[in-house]
């Protein structure tokens, strides 16, 4: 799952890495949503080994085109560690989420456009130590 994923820190002793990731649970670079294949896959994992994904509190996607402050750029995901239209999976070690692109994600169909995805959760050792927000 780690290659091509973005990581919290490169410091922190906890991580939380993610991905936009195919079925299989594996990171892939480049898949493109269209209005008629608007699915988005995430595969958020913690590292090290070790450790594991406590929660996600909160994770949104922005597109990144046109006015990023206007009202509908943002899409809320999960809002204070509940699922709004998506699917968070188990194991600890590995959350899936997975949501489909609004409308305005597409309101160009001439131009690419580019989302980025933010979130915020919480990742805890295996031994039952204190975890790291991220």
């Amino acid at each position: 799952v780690e290659s091509s994923a973005y990581c919290s820190s490169s410091t922190a002793q906890l991580q939380a890495c993610a991905c936009q990731c195919d079925d299989n649970n594996n990171c892939v670079d480049g898949l493109i949503q269209t209005p008629s294949s608007r699915n988005v896959r995430i595969c958020v994992f913690s590292s090290p080994t070790g450790t594991k994904i406590g929660n996600v509190d909160g994770f949104f996607l922005q597109n990144m085109s046109g006015d990023e402050n206007a009202a509908d750029s943002f899409q809320i995901v999960i809002q204070n560690g509940q699922p709004k239209n998506s699917t968070p999976e188990s194991p600890a070690t590995l959350r899936v989420i997975t949501t489909s692109l609004k409308d305005a994600f597409f309101s160009d169909l001439n131009g690419s456009r580019i989302a980025k995805a933010r979130g915020s959760g919480t990742v805890l050792p295996d031994d039952g130590g204190y975890g790291q927000n991220v």
